[in-house]
């Protein structure tokens, strides 16, 4: 028996708080415009999603994504992601997506509509913008 409840908590989970969030991690959202802030989303492996409104604030809880399908995320983001910094030139409002890894991080933004790209990598981008709850 206690065998068995090490073994349920090993396989456990681990819950993250908003002041202590893992270092491997997918960011995106949209910023600029007349108040210049960035409304960022984050998605860990786990599932957890948050949501900050701007850099001072603590990120707000989100409803999670099914674990399977933010660990799908994530290895579609490290197949597809490094090397791009700037899809092109930023207007007055952007949107950005980028993964953060302990030892690696790349950010791509863009302004206006999704230029081309790999569709592997613009579906990854469409999956991470539906996450976004609606109003």
């Amino acid at each position: 028996m206690i065998g068995l409840m090490a073994l349920v908590q090993s396989c456990a989970t681990p819950q993250y708080t908003a002041d202590k969030l893992p270092e491997r991690k997918i960011l995106f959202g949209r910023g600029g415009g007349f108040s210049g802030v960035e409304t960022t989303y984050i998605l860990l492996e786990n599932g957890q999603f948050w949501q900050q409104e701007g850099i001072a604030s603590s990120p707000v809880a989100l409803p999670s994504v099914p674990r399977s399908q933010a660990g799908s995320l994530f290895d579609k983001a490290e197949a597809h992601f490094f090397g791009e910094v700037s899809l092109n030139d930023l207007g007055n409002t952007y949107s950005f997506v980028g993964l953060e890894m302990k030892d690696r991080r790349s950010r791509i933004a863009w302004t206006g509509e999704l230029p081309p790209l790999d569709p592997a990598f613009s579906d990854l981008i469409q999956d991470l913008f539906s996450l976004i709850p609606k109003k």
